[in-house]
């Protein structure tokens, strides 16, 4: 039940919410500086800008202001208080390097707090450059129209744009608004706040989106007369005011008082009927709670279902209605705006309601009005919701994606950092932190070096990465001296981020720890140099020797690399086996045996055996200090056709076709060779188009010593070289990357389109290179790779 006297009422909208659903250009200044404190789209795209314009003032943002009266407009509106509004004014804006004169309607109002302070310059603007001179013609016309709406007897105001601007009126309508017409070119939610949240706005905003009339009778307004807020009835009529082309660029609003009427004929419980029914037809989720218990006087269906309840709920207390609201912070927000009269909102709030017996987890913005009644006291909590549970889970999405990259960083035990490069502030992770022995303190990025020769390096590289047509790539070198510490040595890697405009506005990327690869590099150059100082007298014999010691130093830290990389080996290309193992057991699962099944029996077996070999194989590989103890003779057309087999259901799903030329026997070890045919295979029926069936063909020809070093460049050349050209007809991939394919985790396309680690093609490098020979690729977009894989004769 309502309570006796109770009337609605609505908090005020936040600025915030008006300049971003205002259909208008919209911008909030501060300061007689003016600066730029909030911006809808609309704006923006006036001024060609993007949000990081926030924070300037409109001269520094718009320097071509400076000429114009703009500026002094504003600042105008800014010392006096008063409004200004203006028609098709000429603006000079900068477009294509070049001064484009433009006609806007504009209004510009002082934004007040609650002592009357002055706290900003609300703008609006819509262009009407286009209309401008059409408008000129209906000039004359629309003065007659304003004479006979000033010498109407009754109360005419002409609204224009959906913001619902008071462009005009006669004396009564600012009499009945209890205004002056110091409120013409305001928006009416603006010179008659009470009207918020009492459906007017709404309605003679549907006026002007669908060009229907909206009429009312007996109806309730509360308005702000003379410092009193009074409860008044009127008879009106909204209809749409439309241009030559039949447009609609406002609303016309005709009235007659009749509150005298309405309070003799007792007709109040009709009034309240027409509030209900606007509750009741809006699609947000509005409710009514009355009384100091806040019961629920009223509730629409979209609040009810956001409930999950039911019209049994009305009449009841909110904590009896909703039970599980107990220990939520709702019930005590709504007591505190009772209580105190003060509106409360807020923005993506956790709640639960119970749906059929179950909580369920939901996401709100809200606002809490007080309604108060013609004496000003509190009689009840004016509800408006909006669930936003879709975007939180969209945010939470985002935020698992961070997860995925954070797990990233840490398999790899990096670090990260980032640097602003207008103000040199550093933010590093924690691991680097630690490496640093920084505390938790503002960071700039001279702080990461200790050693001044290093320091003055990075300076130089970080100014070359900021210069005009640099890649934007700092990569450096560098230690780390702490006292009562070991000595560290770290590498950084960064990329340059710019602004909008392509200027440099900061620097990302990771820190490695090198110190075993560096410490076991200088252990190295010490045994070299230790060598050569014994042998310095010796003849050209041992010359040569220390020519072969320094290649097996080579060797020495090339199996260091090899060891890291099937490290990757273990957990990427040789769980495929794994995963057919799984894929026909399901199969397996759902059937019968018969005799039929029998061969499918036998590939799960096959390829079980095989997952075991390579395991096996891995892992006598990783305990031996000599690879040469694994070299063999092998015959490659052996390990291309098993990886046939391997991929055959892959090949069936995909219609591919297999075309394998003569192959020869080298010397070489068995498990590098099956993973490098077998990593190209991969990618070969991954990166595939839909628009034809994959053709992958493997061929060889043979290349003399001459030839190989025109190809491709190494330490020592064989006499004889095969040329192995594994080719596809897949995507392809831009020219300019055929080096970049080649570096581990370098990735041409996202893990969405295509899996896999982004390390196959480097390891597959390296196993080419170990064996004294080398890959390269030659791709066109949408026509194929080719991949040559040069090794030399045994």
């Amino acid at each position: 039940m309502q309570s006796p006297g109770h009337k609605e009422n609505v908090g005020a909208i936040s600025y915030q919410t008006i300049i971003e659903h205002s259909p208008l250009p919209t911008v909030l200044f501060t300061g007689r500086d003016l600066v730029i404190t909030d911006v809808n789209e609309g704006m923006l795209k006036v001024w060609n800008r993007d949000r990081s314009i926030i924070g300037m003032t409109l001269l520094q943002m718009l320097p071509e202001m400076e000429s114009q009266p703009f500026i002094e407009l504003l600042q105008n509106v800014w010392d006096t208080g008063k409004p200004f509004t203006a028609s098709g004014i000429v603006a000079k804006l900068e477009k294509d390097g070049k001064l484009e004169e433009r006609h806007f309607d504009i209004s510009y109002s002082v934004l007040k707090d609650d002592d009357g302070n002055t706290v900003g310059v609300l703008a609006m603007g819509s262009d009407t450059t286009a209309a401008n001179l059409s408008r000129l013609t209906i000039a004359d016309s629309e003065e007659r129209f304003r004479k006979i709406v000033e010498q109407s007897p009754m109360a005419i105001g002409m609204l224009k744009s959906r913001d619902l601007v008071i462009e005009t009126g006669n004396d009564l309508i600012f009499e009945m608004w209890g205004k002056g017409k110091n409120i013409i070119g305001m928006p009416l939610a603006d010179a008659l706040p009470e009207l918020r949240g009492q459906g007017f706005i709404e309605m003679l905003q549907s006026v002007y989106d669908t060009g229907e009339p909206v009429f009312g009778y007996d109806t309730l307004a509360k308005l702000l007369r003379k410092g009193n807020m009074a409860d008044s009835y009127f008879d009106f009529a909204y209809t749409p005011v439309r241009e030559a082309e039949d447009n609609v660029s406002g609303v016309m609003v005709l009235a007659n008082e009749v509150t005298e009427k309405v309070r003799s004929k007792g007709e109040l419980q009709k009034v309240q009927e027409r509030f209900r029914l606007i509750v009741e037809m809006s699609p947000t989720p509005m409710c009514l709670l009355s009384g100091i218990d806040l019961e629920v006087e009223l509730a629409n269906k979209a609040m009810l279902h956001a409930w999950g309840k039911d019209n049994s709920v009305i009449g009841k207390p909110f904590i009896i209605a909703l039970p599980e609201m107990e220990g939520q912070p709702f019930v005590s927000m709504l007591k505190q705006v009772y209580d105190t009269g003060i509106t409360m909102a807020g923005n993506a709030v956790h709640a639960q309601h119970e749906h059929d017996g179950v909580l369920v987890d939901s996401y709100y913005d809200f606002s809490y009005s007080a309604v108060k009644d013609a004496d000003g006291q509190p009689n009840g909590v004016l509800v408006i919701s909006h669930d936003v549970t879709e975007q939180m889970l969209a945010r939470r999405t985002m935020y698992k994606t961070q997860g995925l990259i954070d797990t990233a960083v840490e398999t790899a035990k990096l670090g990260t950092w980032e640097l602003i490069l207008n103000d040199d502030k550093l933010t590093i992770s924690d691991r680097v932190k630690d490496w640093f022995g920084f505390a938790d303190i503002r960071l700039n990025w001279e702080d990461l070096f200790t050693n001044p020769a290093e320091l003055a390096i990075a300076r130089e590289k970080l100014n070359n990465a900021r210069l005009p047509g640099a890649n934007g790539v700092f990569d450096m070198e560098f230690r780390i001296e702490k006292e009562y510490d070991l000595l560290r040595y770290v590498r950084i890697r960064g990329q340059i981020v710019p602004d909008v405009d392509g200027h440099p506005l900061m620097l990302v990327g990771t820190i490695q720890d090198v110190t075993l690869q560096r410490n076991t590099e200088m252990a190295l150059e010490a045994m070299v140099q230790e060598r050569t100082e014994e042998l310095a007298s010796t003849n050209e014999e041992l010359t040569a020797s220390n020519e072969d010691l320094n290649q097996t130093n080579e060797q020495l830290t090339r199996s260091n690399e090899e060891l890291t990389q099937y490290a990757y080996v273990a957990s990427h290309d040789l769980q495929e086996p794994l995963r057919k193992i799984r894929m026909f057991s399901d199969m397996l699962m759902k059937q019968v045996a018969s005799e039929k099944d029998k061969p499918l029996i036998g590939k799960i077996t096959q390829s079980a055996q095989r997952m075991s070999v390579l395991i096996q194989d891995l892992l006598k590989f990783s305990r031996l200090l000599d690879s040469q103890e694994l070299i063999q003779a092998i015959d490659l057309n052996e390990i291309v056709k098993d990886i046939v087999i391997d991929f055959e259901l892959g090949i069936q799903q995909q219609d591919a076709t297999i075309e394998l030329g003569k192959l020869p026997t080298i010397d070489g070890v068995k498990l590098h060779m099956n993973q490098l045919f077998y990593n190209l295979m991969s990618n070969a029926l991954k990166f595939t188009t839909p628009e034809r069936k994959p053709v992958i063909s493997v061929s060889c020809s043979e290349i003399d010593k001459e030839e190989a070093k025109e190809l491709f460049a190494l330490p020592k050349y064989a006499d004889k070289y095969y040329c192995i050209n594994f080719t596809d007809n897949g995507i392809g991939f831009n020219e300019e990357y055929q080096e970049k394919v080649f570096e581990i985790f370098k990735r041409l396309h996202t893990r969405d389109e295509y899996e896999g680690s982004g390390i196959g093609l480097a390891l597959c490098r390296r196993i080419a290179a170990n064996h004294g020979g080398h890959l390269s690729a030659h791709s066109v977009i949408d026509e194929g790779t080719t991949f040559y894989i040069y090794l030399p004769a045994s």
